[in-house]
Protein backbone atom coordinates (compact mmCIF):
# COMPACT_ATOMS: atom_id res chain seq x y z
CA UNK A 1 0.00 0.00 0.00
CA UNK A 2 1.07 3.27 -0.90
CA UNK A 3 1.34 6.20 1.48
CA UNK A 4 -0.35 8.69 -0.54
CA UNK A 5 -3.41 6.32 -0.80
CA UNK A 6 -3.34 6.01 3.38
CA UNK A 7 -3.17 10.00 3.98
CA UNK A 8 -5.62 12.53 2.71
CA UNK A 9 -4.20 14.47 -0.26
CA UNK A 10 -4.49 18.37 1.06
CA UNK A 11 -2.47 16.96 4.52
CA UNK A 12 0.65 15.00 5.32
CA UNK A 13 2.99 15.08 8.22
CA UNK A 14 5.56 17.80 8.85
CA UNK A 15 8.24 15.29 9.56
CA UNK A 16 9.40 11.77 10.40
CA UNK A 17 9.91 12.61 14.18
CA UNK A 18 6.82 15.47 14.41
CA UNK A 19 3.55 13.79 14.37
CA UNK A 20 1.29 17.12 13.94
CA UNK A 21 -0.52 16.48 10.54
CA UNK A 22 -0.49 20.23 9.09
CA UNK A 23 -2.38 21.64 5.91
CA UNK A 24 -0.27 21.76 2.77
CA UNK A 25 -2.70 24.12 0.88
CA UNK A 26 -2.31 26.56 3.95
CA UNK A 27 0.05 29.31 3.93
CA UNK A 28 1.66 29.30 7.48
CA UNK A 29 0.83 26.48 9.33
CA UNK A 30 -1.36 26.82 12.37
CA UNK A 31 0.76 25.50 15.47
CA UNK A 32 3.55 28.23 14.44
CA UNK A 33 1.14 31.53 14.72
CA UNK A 34 1.97 32.89 18.18
CA UNK A 35 -1.04 34.51 20.42
CA UNK A 36 -0.23 38.15 21.17
CA UNK A 37 -1.93 38.89 24.16
CA UNK A 38 -2.07 42.95 24.53
CA UNK A 39 -3.01 44.47 27.90
CA UNK A 40 -5.62 47.11 27.38
CA UNK A 41 -5.24 50.17 28.89
CA UNK A 42 -7.89 51.35 31.21
CA UNK A 43 -9.27 54.80 30.31
CA UNK A 44 -7.43 56.45 33.59
CA UNK A 45 -3.84 54.91 32.18
CA UNK A 46 -4.72 56.39 29.24
CA UNK A 47 -5.45 59.72 30.54
CA UNK A 48 -2.83 59.64 32.78
CA UNK A 49 0.14 58.71 29.38
CA UNK A 50 -1.90 61.60 27.88
CA UNK A 51 -0.99 63.93 30.15
CA UNK A 52 2.98 62.52 30.86
CA UNK A 53 3.27 62.84 27.09
CA UNK A 54 1.96 66.85 27.06
CA UNK A 55 3.97 67.82 30.10
CA UNK A 56 6.82 66.49 28.63
CA UNK A 57 6.21 67.87 25.28
CA UNK A 58 5.20 71.13 26.74
CA UNK A 59 9.02 71.10 28.92
CA UNK A 60 10.55 70.13 25.72
CA UNK A 61 9.14 73.16 23.89
CA UNK A 62 10.48 75.49 26.72
CA UNK A 63 13.88 74.23 27.07
CA UNK A 64 13.91 74.66 23.30
CA UNK A 65 12.92 78.52 22.73
CA UNK A 66 15.21 79.01 25.81
CA UNK A 67 18.33 77.26 23.66
CA UNK A 68 16.98 79.15 19.89
CA UNK A 69 16.68 82.43 22.13
CA UNK A 70 20.40 82.01 23.77
CA UNK A 71 21.74 81.07 20.35
CA UNK A 72 20.32 83.99 18.62
CA UNK A 73 21.57 86.50 21.30
CA UNK A 74 25.38 85.09 20.76
CA UNK A 75 24.56 85.40 17.36
CA UNK A 76 23.86 89.34 17.46
CA UNK A 77 26.68 90.34 20.07
CA UNK A 78 29.00 88.59 17.06
CA UNK A 79 27.19 90.57 14.37
CA UNK A 80 27.53 93.39 16.81
CA UNK A 81 31.20 92.88 17.35
CA UNK A 82 32.34 91.88 13.50
CA UNK A 83 29.40 92.86 11.09
CA UNK A 84 29.82 92.01 7.54
CA UNK A 85 26.99 89.30 8.01
CA UNK A 86 23.84 88.84 9.00
CA UNK A 87 22.79 87.50 12.16
CA UNK A 88 21.18 84.29 10.23
CA UNK A 89 24.68 84.03 8.79
CA UNK A 90 26.40 83.92 12.37
CA UNK A 91 23.56 81.22 13.75
CA UNK A 92 24.40 78.91 11.03
CA UNK A 93 28.03 79.43 11.44
CA UNK A 94 27.55 78.53 15.17
CA UNK A 95 25.61 75.46 14.22
CA UNK A 96 28.40 74.14 11.59
CA UNK A 97 31.49 74.51 13.65
CA UNK A 98 30.77 70.53 14.87
CA UNK A 99 31.03 70.03 10.85
CA UNK A 100 34.10 72.56 10.72
CA UNK A 101 36.17 70.74 12.89
CA UNK A 102 36.01 67.63 11.43
CA UNK A 103 39.06 65.26 10.34
CA UNK A 104 40.03 66.00 6.84
CA UNK A 105 40.32 63.02 4.72
CA UNK A 106 43.50 61.97 2.81
CA UNK A 107 43.90 61.75 -0.88
CA UNK A 108 43.09 58.27 -2.53
CA UNK A 109 45.81 56.87 -4.68
CA UNK A 110 43.26 56.40 -7.54
CA UNK A 111 42.74 60.34 -7.35
CA UNK A 112 46.45 61.43 -7.13
CA UNK A 113 47.06 58.98 -10.16
CA UNK A 114 44.09 60.58 -12.39
CA UNK A 115 45.70 64.21 -11.60
CA UNK A 116 49.07 63.04 -12.48
CA UNK A 117 47.74 61.78 -15.45
CA UNK A 118 45.27 64.50 -16.50
CA UNK A 119 48.52 67.05 -15.84
CA UNK A 120 50.91 65.03 -18.02
CA UNK A 121 48.18 65.36 -20.80
CA UNK A 122 47.61 69.07 -20.37
CA UNK A 123 51.24 69.71 -20.84
CA UNK A 124 51.69 67.40 -24.17
CA UNK A 125 48.77 69.56 -25.51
Amino acid sequence: MSLSKTIEPAKCYQSSSCKILIDINRRHPIRLKKKRVKHKKTTAEKEEAKTKCKTERNTYLVARNAAADLLHAEAAKLHQQFGGHTIQWYKEDILQTACLKGEKRGVLRWNAFLHHEAKKANESK
